[in-house]
């Protein structure tokens, strides 16, 4: 072999050692979001247990996301009663996740006395449909045979967030 074919073979060889590989190919990929408005949520009605008349033992109110009520133990249910409900408007179709702050309500007098009551809601998660959807939030209430009488009052917040 000549050098000249020896010279010619060795730059051959590197020519193809450092090729690049032909099997590499370019991708692109895509990328998207979208804003949801924001969601609104309105009460229209609260939650009232009604009057009660104590007959000097302890007794349970429950009040059932139909508004319908139930009392025991000798106690006496007057006027109306109604579950809190809620109107939320959002983005159609969205679901939106539903949850109170704290699980009971304490309600205070002029007085200072208080009573509590367990809190339900009627949804965890709710959608809506045609951007709109309505739940209720509803409980029991604990009276104590000794309650004092007076106009009870308390306050609960309810958290939601698109899911």
């Amino acid at each position: 072999m000549t050098i000249r074919r020896l010279i010619l073979a060795a730059s051959m060889m590197l020519a193809l050692a450092t090729a690049p590989v032909a099997s590499a190919a370019p991708a692109t990929g895509g990328s998207s979001a979208t804003i949801l408005g924001a969601l609104r949520i309105e009460k229209t009605s609260d939650l009232n247990f009604g009057q009660l008349a104590v007959p000097g033992q302890p007794g349970v109110v429950r009040i059932r996301a139909d508004n319908s009520r139930v009392c025991s133990n000798g106690l006496v249910c007057m006027g109306s009663a109604s579950a809190a409900a809620f109107t939320l408007h959002g983005r159609p179709n969205e679901r939106v996740e539903i949850s109170l702050d704290k699980s009971t309500v304490n309600l205070t007098n002029a007085a200072g006395n208080r009573i509590s009551a367990s809190l339900s809601q009627s949804h965890s998660h709710i959608r809506l449909n045609g951007g709109e959807a309505v739940f209720q939030i509803f409980g029991t209430l604990q009276v104590r045979a000794n309650q004092a009488p007076g106009a009870y009052r308390g306050s609960f917040s309810v958290l939601v967030q698109y899911d």
